[in-house]
């Protein structure tokens, strides 16, 4: 609005008139007061200086009557017809692209010479002037390319010629890069652009490596293994039964490597156990040998290649330099957390165009190239019909994007090159475009044989692993363990001195043995120093033990007490979860004091979680072995059963009844304690006499998923739930000073056993709960409000 008098209104008018800044600003209205009317006033903008900055009167307004004369629109769209106006372009020659030549077809200008500019982006830029009726100045910068833009606010190539505002526009297949859309507009998606590399084919393998390759490491590994095993237990074997002679461990040794080589070895046979491990050796021998001799035949009848570098990971893995001509081929992955894609940053080389084509014709590094959207490859000229055959094309792109134009951020005329990009876009023009140029300008040998560079024979080895010989494995694990037993019943037939306690052997090897005591170097009453057994105090140490994965417990009397009191805070402090543990207590009392100490023993708490609880109590030449009934509620719970007799002077149980029985499978009614709310379709309570849950004194049944699943739990192993509701707290939540509330806090506190409710597997929770398997899938989303119209 300006409001100044003639003369003022005169010199205003022509000093927004000489400002540069009206080129950028399309749509511009000035409002001149003239008495009682309004002029309303625009400058042309379209076609060339100093026509396009003269004023246009659009219309007036009568102050008196309120209303415009003449009833114009005050914004006319000028993109559409720009009467020849020049705009200027940056961009560089770039094959299949912008390819620049001499010619005049009316649109583009370059150092005062008319110019015709083919390509994909060159097809775009012509089809603008001709729709809007405007011209292009070409600023061309082939040495910096893309160019860069630095962190002092300057830059060079077509990046910097936008910056400095030399050019109104750039494009040339670039993508919509994070770092310069700060300093730039991004025109729509115009098309898909993907880059991958060519990458030398593979080689043969050397011949001096060919003898290795046959088997994987893990199979020389175990070999290895299988050969010094098998050494040790026939000289352990030779020298038990025989006196010693000079035929030492390296005698044993050579022997078996001579049958290795499937060479004929007097090894020597003079035992059973030595016969059998000799005949499961043989067996292995013959079957290995006869497998590599196989595997080296079809390998030197087909000589086998080097592995390929066909994936991003295996570009990576490779570490080879990778080459392009400008740093722009690698700003998609600038800000990449992928470990890959910071390993190929780091191999990333931009060599000068001279120090390019040694690299390409020497085949031994990786060379970027672009992937056109309809299937053809840009390639430099580079790569030729030379040295195209010494590369492959990886099977997978290394990124791709879309390709998107760049303007200043006040270019006007964006909205309207959006539009005809995404009419060619859609009428699928730029395919024709691409099939023309691509036959036009590049080499069709090349594009060829790039294609094709995968259809060349190749035979991939395949190196045999531990899969392929487990029958042979399993002969000779036959076999061993066949010689063992017989080793085993050699030693016991000379020599029955040694004495393993029966009730351990429940668990050898199964199981990880602690032996809880009070002082670690009191002697036990019963010869176990054959058990691989854990020794641990009482006073510190326990949550160690049981994060060390202990299942077994044997218990000394005098560290009973204590660790049935600790039971439930060392276990809440442990991490590691085991549901099945066995616990093993002697009461050394003399026969008037057994049942006393039973019955303190039976007083705990906490064996309504210890189902497998052994007492052993001796008794003149015998010890009884006893546990507790733990199905039912109590006191019935806590009686006292007799499982089985040991007899001392016989060597073995008298009525060899199971030690640790399965007490889980009929509950016999026990009250089990739950927490749970009502949350629909999950559980659901109703007031039903069907014996199973108690609420308050009160018979309920319980529907739903969860409730389901709890009433086919009693049904299934006989027992009841008494449930614990927190309709308040619900879930609820665990602090950190160790207390809670809700569901969570109720288990936390002990006052439940179980809990259950629509709940996932939370890693808080984890440490302080066991979580079971998982039980049926549940997501979580949002109902969010509908559109207004």
């Amino acid at each position: 609005m300006i409001h100044s008098s003639n003369d003022d209104q005169k010199t205003t008018l022509e000093n927004i008139q000489s400002h540069p800044v009206l080129e950028e600003i399309s749509n511009l209205l000035l409002v001149v007061q003239k008495n009682a009317t309004f002029e309303l006033l625009t400058h042309r903008y379209v076609g060339s200086r100093p026509t396009s900055l003269e004023y246009q009167l659009l219309d007036r307004y009568d102050g008196d009557n309120e209303s415009f004369i003449y009833g114009r629109d005050l914004f006319l769209d000028k993109g559409t017809n720009l009467l020849g106006k020049t705009f200027r372009v940056a961009c560089f020659h770039l094959v299949p692209w912008i390819i620049m030549r001499q010619g005049n077809n009316g649109v583009f200008k370059y150092l005062n010479q008319a110019y015709t500019v083919d390509g994909l982006d060159g097809y775009l830029l012509t089809q603008f002037c001709l729709r809007y009726n405007c011209t292009w100045e070409l600023h061309v910068d082939q040495k910096n390319q893309y160019g860069n833009v630095f962190d002092n606010g300057t830059g060079n190539g077509m990046f910097g010629a936008l910056l400095d505002r030399k050019v109104d526009f750039a494009m040339g297949a670039v993508g919509g890069y994070y770092g310069t859309f700060k300093y730039f507009s991004l025109s729509d998606v115009i098309q898909w652009i993907g880059v991958t590399c060519l990458v030398p084919k593979p080689g043969l393998v050397p011949n001096w490596q060919l003898i290795y390759i046959i088997f994987s490491t893990s199979v020389w590994i175990t070999l290895g293994a299988i050969f010094i095993t098998v050494s040790i237990c026939l000289h352990i074997f030779k020298s038990t039964t025989i006196p010693r002679t000079n035929q030492g461990f390296s005698w044993i040794l050579l022997k078996v490597l001579r049958t290795f080589v499937l060479t004929s070895a007097d090894i020597p046979t003079n035992t059973a156990a030595e016969v059998t491990t000799v005949t499961a050796l043989l067996m292995f021998t013959i079957i290995i040998g006869n497998v590599y001799i196989g595997k080296i035949h079809s390998i030197l009848a087909i000589p086998p290649y080097e592995a390929p570098i066909a994936t991003v990971l295996d570009l990576a893995k490779a570490g080879i330099q990778v080459n392009a001509p400008h740093a722009a081929w690698m700003y998609a992955l600038d800000l990449s957390e992928n470990e890959k894609d910071k390993t190929i940053l780091k191999n990333f080389h931009v060599p000068t165009i001279e120090r390019f084509t040694d690299i390409t014709d020497g085949g031994q590094e990786a060379t970027m190239v672009g992937l056109l959207e309809n299937g053809h490859i840009m390639v430099g000229n580079w790569i030729n019909a030379r040295n195209v055959e010494l590369y492959r094309i990886m099977s997978e792109p290394l990124y791709f994007e879309y390709e998107a134009g760049y303007a200043t951020k006040t270019w006007p005329l964006l909205d309207h090159f959006n539009y005809l990009a995404a009419q060619i876009r859609d009428a699928c023009l730029l395919r024709y475009i691409e099939l023309l140029e691509v036959d036009r300008y590049m080499d069709h040998f090349v594009q060829v044989s790039i294609e094709h560079s995968w259809d060349r024979p190749h035979s991939a080895l395949k190196d045999m692993n531990v899969e392929e010989i487990s029958g042979a494995l399993m002969l000779l694990g036959m076999g061993c363990a066949v010689s063992l037993v017989i080793f085993i019943l050699e030693l016991v037939y000379h020599s029955n001195d040694v004495v393993i306690f029966p009730v351990l052997t429940y668990f050898l090897g199964a199981y990880t043995m602690c032996r809880v005591m009070n002082r670690t170097e009191k002697a036990i009453n019963v010869p176990i120093s054959e058990i691989p057994i854990a020794i641990v105090q009482i006073q510190h140490g326990m949550v160690e033990t049981i994060d060390l994965g202990c299942s077994v417990f044997w218990i000394e009397e005098d560290a009973l007490f204590r660790f049935l009191e600790d039971f439930f805070k060392i276990h809440d402090a442990a991490r590691f979860r085991c549901s099945t543990k066995y616990f093993m207590v002697m009461v050394q009392s003399n026969d008037v004091d057994h049942m006393e100490v039973i019955g303190s023993i039976l007083k705990y708490p906490a064996l309504n979680d210890m189902p497998n609880f052994l007492m052993i109590t001796p008794s003149n030449e015998t010890f009884k072995l006893g546990t507790h009934r733990f199905v039912g509620n109590f006191p019935e719970s806590s009686e006292y059963i007799l499982l089985d007799e040991y007899s001392i002077e016989r060597n073995t149980f008298v009525h060899r009844n199971n030690l640790f029985p399965d007490k889980l499978s009929d509950l016999m009614g026990k009250t089990l304690k739950a927490a749970s709310f009502y949350l629909v379709p999950w559980f659901m309570m109703r007031q039903e006499d069907d014996g199973i849950i108690t609420f308050r004194n009160q018979s309920y049944t319980a529907d739903g998923s969860d409730g389901f699943f709890m009433i086919q739990f009693c049904l299934r192993y006989n027992c009841t739930w008494e449930l614990h509701i927190d309709d308040r707290y619900l879930y609820g939540q665990v602090f950190e000073n160790g207390t809670g509330n809700g569901m969570f806090g109720a288990l936390l506190d002990r006052k439940v056993d179980f809990a259950i409710g629509g709940v996932g597997a939370y890693f808080s929770m984890f440490k302080y709960f066991s979580l079971s398997k998982p039980i049926r899938w549940a997501a979580v989303s949002c109902l969010t409000a509908k559109p207004r119209y």
